[in-house]
């Protein structure tokens, strides 16, 4: 653990690109150990899949490195699209859910957060907020939406939830790095207790929800951590997303669009959080759910849409 947080504290103090470089290597090799603790075979195809993809960015991004030292030249849309990658972003996305869905918790916690935060701080050097970056963010939101639905996996669930939060990461980046960090910080406190009950309750799948027997106060963990995650006022997930949202009003279209996808993706974390809820000491909430639901995802569209 502790060369992952020390290849990231190199990245982001490093003053030459060819360090930043190396810092990015040190941080791909020094997960690959943790991947690999259990020795089975899905840890095994994770980190070989894990590394094959990581190798083939940072080769095209030293390259440009150098470009950039030596000529003072850098082709932002392929830096995007490699730095994309290497997050597991869309358009290249499809190893990054299934490679989330074999790993343990601590793994996955550890890919969702701390893995980005080296891809987003060289990104948010070169960032222009122009149309081919508004239609990124807005792709990126569409898949994590259509990902989530109908999902059984949680962890499979959480990478999708991540590719949306990164959206909104690139979003701020564009008017501050303090907005950013700001966001991943939110983000990460907000999945811990999230982390901190699926690993008590040993879930993989939704719905495995309605047969645990996990005791009152977990229930109340997860029910804030989902509607912080998804961003429903007055949680600490809303903050974050309030912000940049009044960052972006001269980007109406975006934002409106962020707004409604939210909204979509709110209402699956209340789904799962009103699977956990049912149990047979908990039989009136089995009749109420459709009602409850159509209400809590009215309330949070309408308190969207008064920013």
């Amino acid at each position: 653990m502790f060369p992952v947080i020390f290849s990231i504290f190199m990245a982001m103090t490093s003053n030459s690109w060819l360090l930043l470089w190396f810092a990015m290597e040190l941080n791909t090799l020094s997960i690959m150990p943790l991947m690999n603790k259990n020795k089975s075979k899905n840890s095994i195809d994770c980190s070989m899949k894990y590394f094959l993809v990581q190798m083939f960015t940072s080769n095209i991004l030293m390259f440009m490195f150098i470009l950039i030292m030596t000529m003072n030249y850098v082709n932002l849309w392929t830096l995007y699209l490699m730095l994309m990658m290497k997050l597991g972003l869309s358009p290249f996305h499809f190893w990054f859910p299934d490679l989330n869905k074999k790993l343990i918790w601590s793994i996955s916690m550890i890919l969702l957060t701390l893995q980005k935060l080296i891809p987003f701080w060289v990104m948010s050097f070169f960032i222009i907020f122009n149309m081919k970056m508004k239609c990124l963010i807005f792709l990126n939101l569409i898949v994590s939406s259509l990902g989530m639905w109908n999902e059984n996996n949680i962890q499979k669930i959480l990478a999708f939830s991540s590719i949306g939060h990164s959206s909104w990461m690139m979003s701020s980046m564009t008017f501050s790095n303090l907005w950013w960090m700001l966001y991943w910080w939110m983000y990460t406190f907000t999945l811990l207790p999230l982390w901190y009950y699926l690993t008590k309750t040993n879930l993989l799948y939704i719905n495995h929800f309605m047969s645990t027997n996990s005791n009152l106060w977990l229930k109340k963990l997860l029910f804030m951590s989902l509607l912080s995650l998804g961003g429903l006022p007055p949680f600490l997930g809303f903050i974050p997303k309030w912000f940049i949202l009044m960052m972006l009003t001269n980007h109406m279209i975006l934002k409106i669009s962020m707004i409604s996808l939210s909204s979509f993706t709110l209402y699956i974390y209340v789904k799962t959080w009103s699977l956990s809820l049912m149990s047979s000491k908990m039989k009136m909430w089995k009749i109420c759910l459709p009602y409850n639901m159509e209400v809590m995802i009215l309330l949070s569209t309408v308190l969207w849409m008064m920013i």
